[in-house]
């Protein structure tokens, strides 16, 4: 593995894995807060990845198999209301819902097993982002939110 050094304001690090011959780049900001040079890193090729804590293992790769990728499916709204959710069809616990304002996007994404939430915070005009991970959807909106325009 060879590490890159350069000069990407915020970033705590950037990295290359070897995977299936190619290299890509992992920037991984400072808690969770990607700036345009993150993105542009991204742009180049790399996945942005939101920061582990020390004692959080790497998840390893899938398997590689012919799989289909699926999509989240509409959840069925109540009578005469429109469908605010997604959810993942084949586990209705995992669910995912986006609200926005004028200036910020809240991504709202449900635990594999529904217990529990991921926010991600997207500044509309630079896309910068931060993202919380916790027990309520409310929690980790505020988090995420106010970390996202903590100078």
């Amino acid at each position: 593995m060879d590490v890159v050094k350069g000069d990407l304001a915020g970033l705590r690090a950037a990295k290359c894995r070897q995977d299936v011959g190619a290299t890509r780049n992992t920037a991984r900001g400072v808690s969770g807060r990607l700036d345009p040079e993150a993105g542009k890193l991204a742009a180049a090729g790399g996945p942005l990845e939101a920061p582990r804590s020390q004692n959080e293992p790497v998840p390893s790769p899938p398997p590689r198999r012919r799989s289909r990728w699926t999509s989240f499916v509409a959840d069925e709204p109540a009578p005469g209301k429109v469908a605010r959710g997604l959810h993942e069809a084949s586990n209705p616990r995992h669910r995912l819902r986006v609200e926005h304002d004028d200036r910020t996007l809240l991504i709202h994404l449900a635990h594999e097993d529904g217990d529990g939430w991921t926010t991600i915070a997207v500044d509309r005009a630079t896309r910068r982002l931060a993202t919380a991970s916790g027990t309520t959807q409310a929690d980790t909106a505020r988090r995420a939110h106010e970390d996202l325009y903590r100078a």
